[in-house]
């Protein structure tokens, strides 16, 4: 940072609104709001909140930017990874919001998108299973050796 960046007041509003994200040209932030009642994913103009838009259509939380920008990713209520193409430099030209497929994030997780697009997301195993353990003891017996 240069200058005499000072911080300020970006949103100050009644709703509960987080995870918020900026996109890689710094222009938009991404961010989840209880405004219509329910966590939806919206987007704004950054660092001056002039123009927004609703991006999830029914339900959304844990926006993520693709590293180029294009595309805006977000977790649904029924745990799917879902993608959104943002064409221009501010809107999203109203595209669809795709579903991707299903996470099983844990509660609270977080997620990531790689460079290359790929997503590095914690998943949550089915414990009905069991699982085997294999423990070495006396294991500096063998570093003489």
């Amino acid at each position: 940072m240069n200058g005499e960046k000072k911080p300020f007041v970006y949103h100050d509003t009644e709703f509960r609104e987080s995870d918020a994200v900026l996109s890689p040209n710094g222009r938009r932030l991404a961010y989840s709001s209880d405004a219509s009642k329910r966590s939806e994913i919206y987007v704004e103009t950054f660092p001056v909140p002039e123009a927004g838009w609703q991006i999830s259509v029914n339900g959304g939380s844990l926006p993520r930017w693709s590293r180029d920008g294009k595309e805006l990713y977000f977790i649904a209520p029924d745990q799917k990874l879902m993608a959104v193409e943002i064409h221009g430099e501010l809107k999203s030209d109203g595209s669809t919001p795709k579903s991707l497929f299903e996470t099983h994030l844990p509660v609270n997780g977080r997620y990531d998108v790689s460079k290359a697009g790929r997503f590095l997301i914690p998943t949550l195993l089915d414990s009905a299973g069991t699982v085997s353990m294999t423990a070495i003891v006396n294991w500096t017996a063998g570093l003489k050796k």
